[in-house]
């Protein structure tokens, strides 16, 4: 889902998670909004057990040197990782469209359908109107 977020979807993400991009790249911090959206934590310098072993967390995610730039750029202070539902949902109506346009070279557009409901747990509804869409 990552290599389909560009500038234009940047337009529906929330400022703090702009903010986070920032320090880490798009990429890790889509990695870190998996990990942990929509949740709140105290982000740690690192200095006692319990922040080392923050740190560690975050660093699984994200690898040591992002978590670096991280910690560096938000330690003591309080995040609140957002969900960015909007933004995920236009990712993945891009994949759900960009996947029919494949489907729909070697079948009908009705077999891609409901192949691609399935798959994505969706009504074969759904995936008309994603695909009908216009952006």
């Amino acid at each position: 889902m990552k290599d389909l977020i560009d500038a234009d979807l940047r337009q529906y993400l929330p400022a703090r998670a702009h903010e986070i991009a920032c320090v880490i790249g798009y990429d890790r911090m889509l990695d870190l909004l998996d990990a942990f959206g929509g949740r709140t934590i105290a982000v740690s310098k690192g200095l006692c057990e319990q922040g080392r072993e923050q740190r560690r967390k975050i660093a699984n995610v994200i690898g040591e040197d992002a978590a670096a730039r991280f910690g560096h750029a938000f330690g003591g202070d309080v995040i609140s990782f957002p969900l960015c539902a909007r933004a995920r949902a236009k990712i993945k109506d891009r994949h759900i469209q960009a996947e029919f346009d494949q489907m729909t070279r070697t079948m009908s557009a009705t077999q891609a359908v409901n192949e691609l409901a399935e798959r994505h747990q969706l009504a074969s509804r759904s995936i008309w109107r994603i695909t009908k869409r216009i952006e």
